[in-house]
């Protein structure tokens, strides 16, 4: 299991190196990205939000790290489910957290590794019936999302 990883990883190390960052965040950010993103167009966008995200010292607000700290899947999380106290709730703690969600693709890597530069925004959700993939530069596009495409749906 570790050669068949290193085997994945050993064309990422130096773009890894050149990008300042460390195998345990890149795979740690990949784990997140493998389960909030399908496509991989998508996975690049929301690999640059997030670290546009730790680029101004936000909470990455995973809702994958919520849900692998409550050890229970959801479609949608409650205010309490956010508050939930463990050192991967990424709502709460900000930062990588402790370590990887799950066993990321190659895909997932490689968006991590190569994210979308392009891409400015700080927010984004899934619609979970379409997949579809809305991202927002501040809060307030955001909750305007948030409402039309997963609060107006739930009624």
């Amino acid at each position: 299991m570790v050669k068949a990883s290193d085997d994945v990883m050993s064309s990422y190390y130096q773009k890894i190196t050149e990008e300042k960052l460390t195998v345990h965040q890149v795979l740690t950010l990949a784990s997140l990205v493998e389960k909030e993103g399908v496509t991989d167009s998508d996975r690049q966008k929301i690999a640059q939000v997030f670290f546009n995200r730790l680029a101004q010292a936000m909470p990455l607000q995973s809702d994958i790290s919520v849900l692998y700290a409550l050890d229970e899947h959801k479609e949608h999380l409650s205010d309490k489910d956010t508050q939930v106290d463990s050192p991967y709730n990424l709502y709460t703690n900000k930062g990588y957290g402790p370590g990887p969600f799950n066993n990321p693709s190659e895909k997932a890597i490689n968006a991590v590794v190569n994210p979308d530069i392009n891409v400015s925004d700080l927010y984004f959700l899934a619609d979970v019936e379409t997949g579809k993939v809305y991202f927002a530069k501040t809060y307030e596009e955001h909750l305007k999302l948030k409402k039309e495409h997963i609060d107006d749906k739930e009624k």
